[in-house]
């Protein structure tokens, strides 16, 4: 931590007045990447509850004489919340993710921080027009 200290002194935008330790930013860094881990885990947890709802409505959907309209209406409501809630963790699964970069050269100091974000909002702006 120490080196990486005094990589932060060196910084030509904030020298060595920074106002957080870096401890404290590599547990930043640390939060966000278990908040991109679990939210990652967590959509991949439900598409697979997806596929099960999917399959059960498709099921009931066939044995109409066993299941009331109502049931398979619940079910197909249910898997398309289910898919609705894995996309919108899979979306901040991955804005976590871009997130991660540019706290990480928040350690180096001020002036990478801010190279590593327009660097991503680059990059994410050019990926998006492909």
């Amino acid at each position: 931590m120490d080196h990486v200290r005094n990589l932060g002194r060196a910084d030509p935008l904030t020298g060595a007045s920074s106002i957080f330790h870096p401890e404290a930013k590599l547990a930043a860094a640390v939060g966000i990447l278990f908040l991109s881990f679990f939210s990652l885990v967590q959509s991949l947890r439900l598409f697979i509850h997806f596929g099960f709802f999917v399959r059960a409505a498709s099921y009931c959907h066939v044995h109409r004489e066993v299941y009331s309209d109502e049931t398979v209406e619940s079910m197909f409501h249910d898997a398309c919340q289910t898919c609705l809630r894995a996309q919108t963790f899979l979306s901040f699964g991955l804005r976590f993710l871009y997130c991660f970069l540019p706290v990480i050269f928040w350690l180096l100091g001020g002036t990478y921080f801010l190279l590593g974000t327009l660097t991503v909002v680059i990059a994410l702006y050019n990926l998006d027009k492909i």
